[in-house]
């Protein structure tokens, strides 16, 4: 299974893998530098979320949840 997020990068690694050829190999760096620079993007315009890699939300209200 894969994220839908993930799918082209998942599609092209598999190509690259398949196939490694030049082309296939450059297709997956460009979309790899495209994801990097979308990360680094991110981390600019929203630095507070970009450090929330352990956000667990403990229920409190139980009534509510019933």
């Amino acid at each position: 299974m894969v994220d839908s997020r993930d799918v082209k990068m998942h599609y092209l690694y598999k190509r690259a893998e398949r196939n490694g050829n030049d082309e296939t190999h450059s297709e997956l760096m460009e979309e790899i530098q495209k994801r990097m620079n979308s990360d680094a993007l991110f981390k600019n315009v929203f630095p507070h979320h970009a450090e929330m890699n352990d956000l667990v939300v403990v229920p409190n209200d139980f009534e509510c949840l019933r």
